[in-house]
């Protein structure tokens, strides 16, 4: 699993930084399809230590590094474990991929304009197709019944403002863990976030506020694995601060969350 790294908005530098061999990479274009897909791909072995992976998309060029088939899959499905994945191989969850693509210079301008949500789901969509072409991914949606928690709207009511109709500068989700800032963010994005954080112990989180639209807040608490006690801080515990801070609820559960299932897969040959 990535580092909880913040899930910024973008000003298109690098359009998302998530917790986020010696053979000389050749140009492969890839199959045309109903669906957007990169230009050109690169995709090679990751051989080294470093655990988290990153994605970076930034004038008309992606890169994907130290990233598994498993991480690709929750980040396209915004699924929180590998649990939620089903008769994925071992190699897809363990293998490490470095991959280098560009994209055509329309999809490159829809990555740089319009509502966030949008320009994460295009992005989505090319790494999805990604797969397709160079994994031989073939998928098809299930659900699992797995311990999870419930995001729901506290008794007192829901506490974060919606964003304004004109949203300058920053959009999105930014901060460390125990600090995060959201203008004009989506419930879809808060849960994304809390799927890294330990709290949740890597367990899905199921949106159940009912609540569809972009709002800004702030979020301090502290973190679970801070060095700090929680008797040498004045900040409350993560799902404290969401109810006092947000208005919002997590809640213990058993429930049937989204999943996906695995129909077939191929190593790709690193070019």
């Amino acid at each position: 699993m990535p580092s909880p790294l913040g899930l910024t908005s973008v000003p298109r530098k690098s359009l998302l930084a998530l917790l986020l061999l010696s053979v000389a990479p050749v140009a492969i274009s890839a199959q045309k399809s109903d669906h957007p897909s990169f230009a050109v791909t690169s995709v090679k072995p990751y051989v080294g230590e470093t655990p988290a992976y990153s994605l970076n998309f930034d004038g008309g060029h992606a890169e994907l590094t130290r990233i598994t088939v498993a991480d690709m899959i929750r980040h396209c499905y915004r699924l929180t474990t590998n649990d939620q994945i089903v008769n994925l191989p071992d190699w897809a969850k363990n293998d490490r991929w470095d991959i280098k693509a560009t994209e055509e210079e329309d999809i490159s301008s829809k990555l740089e304009h319009g509502p966030l949500d949008q320009r994460m789901a295009l992005m989505n969509s090319l790494i999805l197709e990604l797969m397709h072409d160079r994994f031989g991914l073939r998928e098809s949606k299930t659900t699992r019944v797995l311990p999870a928690y419930e995001l729901t709207v506290a008794k007192s009511g829901l506490k974060a403002q919606p964003a304004d109709a004109v949203i300058q500068g920053f959009q999105g989700l930014d901060g460390p863990n125990g600090h995060i800032t959201a203008n004009g963010a989506s419930m879809a994005l808060l849960v994304m976030r809390m799927g890294f954080m330990p709290e949740v112990q890597g367990h899905p989180i199921v949106d159940h506020t009912g609540l569809t639209g972009e709002y800004s807040w702030k979020l301090n608490w502290t973190p679970e694995l801070s060095s700090l006690s929680a008797n040498s801080s004045d900040l409350p515990s993560l799902f404290e601060a969401l109810q006092q801070q947000l208005g919002l609820r997590l809640v213990a559960t058993k429930t049937a969350v989204p999943a996906i299932q695995v129909d077939s897969i191929s190593k790709p040959s690193p070019d």
